[in-house]
């Protein structure tokens, strides 16, 4: 039952992933234009092709973080925008199944996608580009924080769209805030504080909304 359960939420997503999929790509076409142009005219690349390697894994790691919040976003609204949930209602399926079917498939789908780029940039990456690990190293908290907060507001409205929405839009406000805080106190050395600040913030938000997310479809009753 389960597999056939995470069979439709693959089938209800895949316009979803297929959107994903054309943006996390698009960093290689960027980079494999610019290498080929480079070639071309006879220039050197900086940093070799292992260096267009690393820097297009990276961005594309930085894209599904954003992107993951329409994964999520689409996760139980995806259904009820397609008034597919009421007929779904009748079913005998157990909810457990059912919230646990969309969340390993939103799981499967994300962990091959950071794998891939994880590889990539493991095999090309240059231990002197500090900048590139600086930023992975906030992907990672902030992909929780539009996971968890768009897969909580997925489970309450009918909107997929609105949901993403409000995931990116609590990843803006937070990191707005805590830029102003450190504009308007005047506080030394922000960079020092405000990362580690900003990853507890991260956490301490996404992870109770993922767990509102589930509890809310285990109780939530489709019109």
């Amino acid at each position: 039952m389960l597999k056939t359960l995470m069979w439709k939420d693959y089938r209800q997503n895949r316009k979803v992933m297929a959107g994903v999929g054309v943006f996390i790509l698009t960093p290689y076409i960027f980079t494999a234009s610019y290498g080929i142009l480079e070639s071309i005219q006879g220039r050197e690349i900086h940093g070799g092709v292992k260096a267009l390697l690393a820097g297009g894994a990276g961005w594309s790691i930085i894209l599904l973080t954003l992107m993951s919040a329409f994964l999520a976003g689409n996760a139980f609204a995806g259904e009820r925008s397609e008034r597919s949930a009421e007929f779904f209602a009748y079913l005998p399926i157990s909810r457990t199944r059912s919230v646990l079917s969309r969340g390993l498939v939103l799981f499967l789908v994300l962990a091959v996608c950071i794998s891939v780029n994880i590889a990539i940039i493991a095999a090309a990456y240059d231990p002197r580009d500090r900048e590139l690990l600086s930023v992975l190293k906030v992907c990672a908290p902030t992909m929780i924080l539009l996971l968890g907060v768009a897969w909580m507001w997925s489970a309450i409205l009918r909107s997929p769209a609105i949901a993403a929405a409000l995931g990116i839009g609590t990843a803006m406000l937070l990191g707005g805030m805590l830029s102003m805080v450190a504009s308007i106190r005047n506080l030394e050395a922000p960079e020092t504080w405000i990362k580690p600040v900003y990853v507890v913030c991260c956490l301490a938000i996404g992870l109770p909304a993922i767990l509102v997310g589930i509890i809310v479809g285990l109780k939530r009753i489709e019109p």
